[in-house]
């Protein structure tokens, strides 16, 4: 009866191999299979960003399309990286694309592991806010920014 509650705590930590738990809480902060989200925008669309997102825009271009990096925004404004969560990543990006005005051409590309095989990763891209929602939506948790 006194190993329930152990045996509790092990289940969900190890729950986040499978993504039902969150990276922090499983011990995945540093695991060499978390999942990245990259928000693009298209180059000449560059300039519909808010004046706050400019300085994030990379000048790198790679097939018409700069990155808008989360990892410098994060260290300049908290001194960390971003949560290592897809789901935060998510939300966050979200958040920016509510700043944009809706003719602004973007994409999303996500890098995850494959979902068995987790040494190997996959590429998925999301170019809609609608797309973007039903990514959202597959999360076992709540996955929409708050303003």
């Amino acid at each position: 009866r006194a190993y329930l509650p152990a045996a509790l705590h092990w289940l969900f930590a190890l729950s986040g191999l499978f993504g039902i738990a969150d990276n922090w809480p499983s011990w995945q902060l540093y695991s060499s299979r978390p999942e990245s989200w990259q928000l693009w925008i298209r180059r000449d669309h560059a300039a519909r960003l808010p004046d706050n997102l400019q300085p994030w825009l990379s000048r790198t271009v790679v097939d018409g399309w700069q990155p808008l990096s989360l990892e410098r925004l994060s260290f300049a404004a908290t001194s960390s990286p971003p949560v290592p969560e897809d789901r935060f990543q998510a939300a966050v990006i979200e958040a920016f694309l509510q700043t944009m005005p809706t003719s602004t051409d973007f994409q999303i590309r996500i890098t995850e592991p494959h979902q068995f095989r987790w040494w190997q990763r996959r590429e998925r891209r999301v170019f809609t806010l609608q797309q973007l929602r039903e990514e959202q939506a597959r999360f076992l948790l709540n996955a929409r920014s708050v303003r």
